[in-house]
């Protein structure tokens, strides 16, 4: 049973379309009105008439509409459809928050993997930036060691030819002594242009 409602059997008569509160106010109408009209004047008569004819729409507004057994099967149905949609709706709704609940999951997941890949680029740039500092160190300590070694071979040159040519300058001083002496050494001495 539904509240509010109010459930008429159709075994009421067809043939009685009026509504039995309609009817009552037209009794009370004809019981009253009827000796009057008798005694009253045609002005009277007619504003008897003109308010019957405003009072009426008003009686049948408030004409009950008949709510059958039937009309109570299809709205006990219709409500059941709406629970039946409305229920579905919730377990779309349930299906929809796992998904993002599964979606924020995946998220948090991408996001650790990612962090992890920014961490191995990064421990691997850093052994790159040492294995280019090495590098720099090592062709730095090569090119020092050949520098010295190169300056090393000047300076051994040096010391080592200064005694030779000390010693070739005083031969070279014996035989222009011995040039003034003799002239065959002075003709050699003139041809190697010394």
């Amino acid at each position: 049973r539904i509240p509010g409602l109010v459930c008429h059997q159709q075994t009421e008569n067809p043939l009685n379309p009026l509504n039995p509160m309609i009817k009552n106010q037209l009794n009370l109408y004809l019981k009253y009105l009827l000796p009057l009209l008798k005694n009253l004047e045609m002005k009277h008569l007619f504003i008897l008439f003109l308010f019957t004819i405003l009072t009426l729409p008003i009686f049948s507004q408030q004409q009950e509409v008949p709510y059958t057994l039937a009309d109570r099967d299809r709205l006990i149905q219709v409500e059941a459809n709406v629970n039946g949609m409305r229920n579905e709706m919730n377990s779309l709704r349930n299906e929809m928050n796992s998904l993002r609940n599964e979606m924020n999951s995946l998220r948090s997941e991408m996001d650790a993997k990612i962090e992890t890949l920014n961490q191995r680029f990064n421990n691997i740039e850093k052994r790159l930036d040492n294995q280019q500092t090495f590098l720099y160190w090592g062709f730095g300590l090569l090119f020092s060691f050949m520098v010295f070694l190169f300056g090393f071979i000047i300076w051994d040159r040096r010391t080592t030819l200064a005694p030779v040519k000390r010693e070739q300058d005083k031969i070279l001083e014996a035989l222009r002594e011995l040039s003034k002496k003799d002239s065959n050494i002075r003709e050699a001495l003139k041809k190697a242009a010394l």
